[in-house]
């Protein structure tokens, strides 16, 4: 048993361990009181031999019996559960609202992650969108891109202005742009027939 605890907090932290420990032994104890404590007797049963034919009567001790058997099934698979990869179970345990965790902050993190990923397709379809030809460098650079010139901080509008993106920085063979509506997405686009994209550093 000392081996197996060890084992279980040496692949997940302590406080994990003593959790689950604590929950099972906190449930065995609770169940086998319910099970040997009798339901309170009546005016006319406060006698002990009314009470100790409650406990051992053939149909308490089938039902203990039964009861032993369901709490060591689960017992076998809430260690078993415990033994796998705990993201199996951990994510469970994120959504319950037993940890303070609520739907509303799930659909939150949705939300995000799809305007996350909206806003990465928008910047790449304007890098191939967006063709650079030339920069004029100097106090103030220019840069050539689509047959029009553009100045840093300009707009350039995508798809009848559906997106568009600033232009942040000019470099020799280099246009640094970055999306209007999230500037912390940006990208690269540079001098060349194959137009090449950096992956937003």
């Amino acid at each position: 048993m000392i081996k197996l605890l060890e084992r279980l907090i040496h692949e997940y932290d302590a406080a994990t361990v003593f959790v689950g420990a604590a929950t099972v032994v906190v449930i065995i104890e609770l169940s086998l009181m319910r099970v040997l404590v009798p339901a309170a007797a009546s005016a006319d049963n406060y006698d002990a031999g009314v009470l100790m034919e409650q406990v051992y009567s053939e149909d308490s001790v089938k039902q203990t019996a039964s009861k032993l058997i369901e709490w060591t099934n689960d017992s076998e698979l809430f260690i078993t559960q415990q033994s796998v990869n705990p993201m199996a179970w951990q994510k469970e345990l994120e959504s319950s609202y037993v940890f303070g965790f609520e739907k509303e902050q799930q659909t939150q993190l949705i939300a995000e992650d799809m305007t996350l990923q909206n806003n990465i397709a928008e910047a790449n379809y304007a890098v191939s969108q967006l063709h650079l030809r030339s920069v004029m460098t100097g106090r103030n650079p220019l840069a050539n891109i689509n047959g029009e010139i553009y100045r840093i901080g300009d707009e350039v509008p995508i798809r009848g202005g559906e997106i568009v993106v600033l232009i942040k920085e000019l470099g020799n063979d280099y246009a640094i742009i970055e999306l209007a509506s999230c500037k912390e997405m940006q990208r690269t686009i540079y001098i060349s027939r194959d137009m090449r994209m950096a992956n937003g550093e």
